[in-house]
Order: structure tokens, then sequence, then C-alpha cells
């Protein structure tokens, strides 16, 4: 049952509220909201006044392009691919050296992997794993001359001909893909740690979430939505900017007239009673704590967990496969050989710690979006759209307002001031 009133009735707020306030999140210990001018809400949003609708913006992200690649002409000789797949291959060992070339850097493994081009050791590597059929019908044939192969084929010979190639290409083609992902993979889950602290540190997310809880459930008196105990966030903070009262008419009224005529959102409100609030920090301050978690909450959007731990698992398995058949190919630690597995060996230890720190701001992410009260199963990324569409919005309405004068606390009617008259 909706609890008694007076006063006219307000525009309401369709936000989401939560029935349970879990332990522990930010409306478990609840700040006192900054008091907010009841009387301009009753002014501007009454249920009489008409609505004006909101606009929010999309975010698109273009997909990925792939580069052609250009085949050469096969002087067709000893033919043991079929055509597809041999200008495939031409294709993609058109950036390495010659095969002769590429045969002697695999014997002897100096400056292996990075005198070859990373594109063209990833499709050794690929090749040496799909065409294990056609790298074993070279190695049982007798070739005497080596121009007999097209293109394509005198790779595979290579492959065929070097002892433990594969293993060798299984350790470059790490050291040139995956293991160099690991840095990026651990910057963004820096990224996102930073942002999910941020927020929860944040005086200014406190201030938002108790003041605006305070003047939506004022909004929302005499209706079922109030005396609502928490709400979901940020979600519900993005309905105060959709929310828009009348046009002021008068002048001298409490809240400036806005931009293009318009009238105030719930949200500049909710500003108001922040730069109001004696004892909290200056404009200026807010505008700038706004701008660093916007900052924080857009680097962080890009960030995906799912993504980032799928990316760990498969890097810690292509490492440990790749340790593990180098190590049956050679335990000697002396040489390139030796030095190659030494490097496989700290990517193995490099990718556990990645795994160790994806596990952790997925652990942060989750505790943080419990924090907030955030609809369950909200994937990251739009949870932290939402986050910085509302700072945006929030780092506008402060620069709309400004500090007012405190209001006498018995106000009286103005009455105009006469001026002296001159003695007669």
């Amino acid at each position: 049952k909706a609890a008694a009133f007076s006063g006219p009735k307000l525009r309401p707020l369709f936000w989401t509220a939560v029935t349970q306030v879990a332990a522990g999140s930010l409306f478990d210990d609840l700040q006192a909201p900054a008091p907010f001018d009841a009387q301009v809400l009753e002014k501007h949003f009454a249920l009489s006044q008409p609505r004006a609708v909101g606009s929010a913006a999309a975010a698109l992200s273009a997909p990925p392009q792939r580069r052609p690649g250009q085949p050469e002409d096969a002087r067709k000789r000893l033919r043991i691919l079929d055509e597809r797949s041999s200008q495939l291959l031409a294709i993609a060992f058109s950036r390495l050296p010659p095969p002769e070339k590429v045969a002697s850097i695999l014997r002897s493994l100096e400056d292996f992997p990075e005198c070859l081009p990373p594109e063209g050791v990833l499709s050794l590597q690929t090749a040496a794993c799909e065409q294990k059929e056609a790298v074993e019908q070279i190695r049982q044939m007798d070739i005497q001359d080596m121009g007999q192969l097209d293109t394509p084929e005198r790779y595979l010979w290579v492959l065929s001909s070097i002892p433990d190639s594969l293993a060798k290409l299984a350790c470059g083609a790490l050291l040139v893909g995956p293991a160099k992902e690991l840095a990026d993979l651990r910057a963004s889950m820096e990224t996102l740690l930073d942002c999910c602290q941020a927020l929860k540190a944040s005086e200014l997310v406190r201030r938002c979430a108790s003041t605006g809880l305070a003047v939506g459930n004022f909004m929302n008196r005499g209706t079922a939505r109030s005396n609502a105990r928490a709400v979901v966030l940020p979600d519900s903070l993005l309905k105060f900017e959709e929310l828009r009262g009348a046009q002021e008419t008068e002048e001298g009224a409490e809240t400036p007239k806005q931009a293009e005529g318009r009238g105030p959102t719930l949200l500049d409100v909710v500003a108001q009673a922040l730069i109001d609030e004696s004892g909290f920090r200056s404009l200026p301050a807010l505008r700038e704590e706004s701008e660093r978690l916007r900052g924080k909450a857009l680097r962080a959007k890009g960030v995906s967990v799912e993504e980032a731990e799928a990316n760990s698992k498969q890097v810690c398995g292509t490492a440990s496969g790749a340790f593990q058949a180098i190590q049956s190919a050679s335990s000697s630690s002396a040489g390139p050989a030796g030095a190659l597995r030494e490097r496989v060996r700290r990517v193995c230890e490099e990718a556990q710690e990645c795994a160790g720190r994806v596990q952790a701001a997925k652990e942060e992410l989750a505790a943080t979006q419990i924090w907030s009260a955030a609809k369950a199963g909200t994937k990251g990324e739009e949870w932290f759209t939402n986050w910085a569409h509302f700072f945006e919005q929030l780092t506008a309405a402060l620069s709309r307002t400004r500090l007012r004068q405190p209001a006498p606390s018995q106000p009286q009617a103005s009455t105009p001031q006469r001026a002296p008259q001159a003695a007669t």
C-alpha cells in the first residue's frame, strides 16, 4: 500500500527496484542523501505537465577486415597437393624466405623465430599440423632435385626433412603468436580491476546513489514504486536524464533555465543537490571526478572477461603443448635448442600468472556488480558502457548547474523597496 502524502502527484520514475539488498552492497550501507529541493520537483514534474521524450545513444562496432592474399604462379612438376590446397599454401608461404633458407634456420635455430616473419612462422606451423599426410608422403619419396616440386611442396619437404620440425615450429608459433598477447591480456585485466575498484571507492557514486534513491522515491510517492530500498545501477540512474520537467516560465525561479528553453531533467535536480550540499566537494572537483570515472568506464567497456578467460586457457594449453613437444625432442639445455626450450618454459609460467589475473578480474567484476545491485547475468561490456553513459550525462548536468545561494529558513514574499524620500 502506498504511503499517504501531501502535494501534487508527480510524474513517476520507472526504475528497477531491488527487493533483497545483498550484504556488503552499496545500498546495505547507504549514505545519507544530499538535501534536494522538493518545491522544484513539484513545480517542474507535476503529473499534469506534458511529457518530454528522452534520447539514448547507441555504440556501433565495425567488423574486422581480412587482408586478401595474392597467389603466385605455381610451376607444375611433381604434384602432391590438390589445386586448392596448393594455392592456399602458396599464399600463406609468400612471406617466407626460400625453402633452403628456412631449412637452414630450422636446423640451427639461430635467432629463431624472430628471424622469420611472424605470419610465415604461423603458416608453417599450421601447415605442419594440417598437412601431415602430404608431409609424410613427401618424406617417403626419393626426391633428388627440389626443382621437381612446386613451391608449396618444397616447404613441406623442408618440414619432412628437418628433425623435430613440428616441435620447433610449435615453439616458434607460440613465441610470435599467443605469447605476444599476454602483455595486452594482463593490461586489460588491470584496466577492468582499476575501474571496479574506482567505482566502489568513489564518494560521488555513493552520493549519486543515495540522493537519486531519495529523489526517485519522492517522485514515485503514492505509487507501488515508492519506498524502494535499492535500485539496479547504473540502469536506474540513466532514467533520471530521460525524465524532463516543464519549461521555466517565471523569472527568479530556483532552478535556472535550461539550454534551448527546455525544462530541467531529474538528473539536473540531483546534480543541483550535490552542488548545494554543504561540506561536500566543489563543482570543479565533482566534474573532474565524473570525467575521471567516465574515462575508466570507457576503457573497461572494451574488455570482455569471457574472451579473456578463453584466450588465457588457450595460451596456457598452447604453451604447455609446445613445452612438452620441445622437451621430448631435446633434453639439452645448451645451445639454441636449450635457449628455445627455456623461453617456452617462461611463457608457460607467464601464461599461468596471466590466467590468475583473469580469474581475479572475473571475481572482482562479479563482486562489484553485486555491490551495485546490477541485473543478474549482465555482461561486463554492457555494464561498463552504461556507467560511461551515466557519467557523461552527469558531467553535462554538472556543467549546466551553478552553485545557488542558501535560501532563507523562512521564505518571505518579496516586496518592492521604496526609494528614500527627500526631506521636505
